[in-house]
């Protein structure tokens, strides 16, 4: 909203560089709504339809009384004119480029932002001229259809965008990030931290192999961690798979747990008494239900929680001095490894 404050004012001020700069401000606005949307959680667009009274309070708030109180503020200040209609004209058009991301920001629901910048945006050849009327005394003439057609543009384009990047495979993305260090300290890390949980008894023994194929550091590494109550796991991490996947798979007499950490599912296969399992095996499967929860606003909650409540946090920091120091010597095995190989 800033950023598009200040365009509106200084395109009043200066409407020659405001014609020079303005395919760049199109071409900004969309590149930022679609990094936007790309971080978006999309299964909460499948609640389209569910708090249809809270969006149509927003709308009507969006719509009707920002635009409605801002000018009424800025008629009692006595604001010049042209500040005063740089203010209104952004009050009447729905905040596009920036909704989504302060939602993001302060961990509010996206999601719902998003569905209200979508019907705002099919509102606008209705809104704005009856808003620019009533609140400036200007009549603008405008084709509702072209109109609509622009704004279908703005939002359209930046959703196909970020479905096509969310789609696309993600090695590139995954390069881009954490290759300062090695494999081990960017991804495995996190599964070494579920794993010390699950196993819950101190390490006796750690063999690790590994390899630098793209970067100049371990792009690939394999551990195999056997602790001391006899639990063996053995853990791989990649940045250089064009399949974005992240599984842990444990087993133990008569069952066989399958975690989808990525797709969030859980399936448990179970032996059984009758044949009913697949190609006639004794097996009987069991889908679990998981909660389609933000783990980053989890993480925060449960961190905030802990300092407002002074209850333990469910990962404590001697949780993560471990899971360090066993990602330290795992990266010990890989350099021994490499050097020798």
């Amino acid at each position: 909203m800033p950023i598009s404050s200040a365009g509106i004012l200084a395109g009043l001020i200066l409407p020659d560089l405001a014609a020079i700069l303005r395919p760049v401000m199109e071409v900004f606005v969309v590149l930022l709504m679609t990094l936007a949307y790309s971080r978006l959680d999309w299964s909460g667009i499948r609640t389209i339809s569910g708090k249809p009274l809270l969006t149509a309070m927003i709308l009507l708030w969006v719509l009707a009384a920002v635009p409605g109180l801002s000018a009424a503020a800025g008629w009692a200040l006595a604001l010049p004119s042209v500040l005063l209609t740089a203010i209104i004209l952004n009050a009447i058009a729905p905040p596009i480029t920036s909704s989504v991301p302060f939602c993001q920001l302060l961990g509010l629901d996206a999601a719902l932002a998003l569905r209200v910048t979508l019907i705002a945006t099919l509102l606008m050849p209705v809104t704005v001229p009856a808003s620019i009327l009533l609140l400036l005394g200007v009549t603008i003439d405008l084709d509702p259809g072209e109109f609509a057609l622009r704004a279908a543009v703005f939002i359209g384009l930046p959703l196909v965008l970020s479905w096509l990047i969310r789609r696309s495979p993600r090695l590139t993305a995954r390069l881009n990030r954490g290759t300062e260090v090695d494999v081990v300290l960017d991804l495995m890390i996190h599964d070494i931290d579920l794993v010390q949980f699950i196993a819950g008894s101190p390490i006796e023994r750690i063999e690790a192999v590994g390899a630098a194929v793209i970067t100049d550091k371990p792009d690939v590494a394999n551990a195999r961690i056997r602790f001391e109550n006899g639990c063996i796991a053995n853990v791989t991490a990649s940045r250089t798979s064009l399949k974005v996947e992240r599984k842990i798979r444990i087993f133990q007499e008569a069952c066989y747990f399958s975690a989808d950490l990525h797709q969030k599912s859980v399936s448990v296969y179970r032996k059984s008494d009758s044949a009913s399992g697949p190609m006639g095996l004794p097996i009987a499967i069991e889908q679990l239900e998981c909660d389609d929860g933000d783990a980053l606003r989890l993480e925060i909650e449960a961190f905030l929680a802990a300092v407002r409540d002074g209850t333990r946090p469910l990962v404590t920091g001697e949780d993560g001095r471990q899971a360090l120091q066993t990602a330290t010597d795992i990266i010990a095995q890989v350099d021994e490894w490499t050097g020798t190989h």
